[in-house]
Parts: structure tokens; C-alpha cells; sequence
């Protein structure tokens, strides 16, 4: 990923997986993070999702990991993925670092950070519209997590 300053980002995130989440009857058009869950038809308390920069393909879910998304073929490597979570009860957007190493041995530099702020960003930004007054926390990591969720592993 050397190339970070120039990768060409997507303009869509377009929805091709929802994982336990059903379509609402008051707003059927409504984007897949709003959705409620299809086992209880309630508002989930967080919902995670996968962007991927390059194609725009968004996977959205009620899964244990980001990972479950994900088949093992024809898809690519799970850290071009650009991981997050949705908590509709407060309107959160939690997103991940983006990261994706150029070898074993790559540590996250100046040239990491920049593209991290532009597939953030941009992610941001597609999603903005569909989750009004939404507030995007960026780089977060298991601990924030921990601390501003401290029952998500248990949910």
C-alpha cells in the first residue's frame, strides 16, 4: 500500500452483505445500519460494518467479528477492509484505523496516517447522509471500545 497518497478511494459504499438485520416496515428505504434486527425486530445496540476503499463493496451486520463477513474466496485480503461499528441508541459512528501493512515488519507511519485520514474520511462522508446527526469517532481502537462500551462484549 506504499502508494497511499495516490490509491484511488470509491464514491459509493453499496451495501452487497446484511448479516442478521431485516428491512424496517416504517422506513424501508432506509440505509442497512438502521435497520433492526431480524431475531427481535428491535433497534440493535451496535452494528458493525466493512468498507472496502477501493470497490465501495460495504458489508453490514450483526456478526462476532469483522472477519464473518468474509468469504475465503475471490475477496480481498481482510485488512484493505476498513472496519467499524454503528451504535444506533447514541448515533455513533466508531471507525477503525486503516491499516494495511506493506510487509511483516511495517509499523504505522506518516504515510499510514494520511491515507488512514482519507479512507476515513471518505467513508465519512458517504455515510453522513444516510445517519443524520451521527457523531464519527476515527481511530478507534479495543480499548475506546472497552472504556465507551464497556458491555459490548457481552452483547
Amino acid at each position: 500500500m506504499a502508494e497511499g497518497k495516490c490509491m484511488r478511494l470509491s464514491n459509493v459504499a453499496s451495501v452487497s452483505c446484511i448479516i442478521g438485520l431485516i428491512p424496517s416496515d416504517n422506513e424501508p428505504h432506509a440505509h442497512p445500519l438502521l435497520w433492526p434486527r431480524s431475531d427481535t425486530c428491535q433497534r440493535p445496540d451496535w452494528v458493525r460494518w466493512l468498507w472496502h476503499p477501493r470497490s465501495g463493496d460495504m458489508r453490514v451486520g450483526r456478526v462476532i467479528h469483522h472477519y464473518e463477513f468474509l468469504s475465503k474466496t475471490g475477496m480481498p485480503e481482510f485488512n484493505e477492509w476498513l472496519r467499524g461499528f454503528y451504535f444506533p441508541a447514541v448515533k455513533l459512528l466508531a471507525v477503525r484505523t486503516y491499516f494495511v501493512p506493506r510487509g511483516p515488519y511495517d509499523e504505522f507511519d506518516n504515510a499510514h496516517r494520511r491515507l488512514d485520514a482519507r479512507v476515513s474520511n471518505r467513508v465519512t462522508t458517504l455515510l453522513r447522509p444516510c445517519l443524520p446527526n451521527v457523531e464519527v469517532v476515527t481511530g478507534v481502537d479495543n480499548a475506546w471500545l472497552e472504556r465507551r462500551f464497556p458491555r459490548l462484549c457481552e452483547w
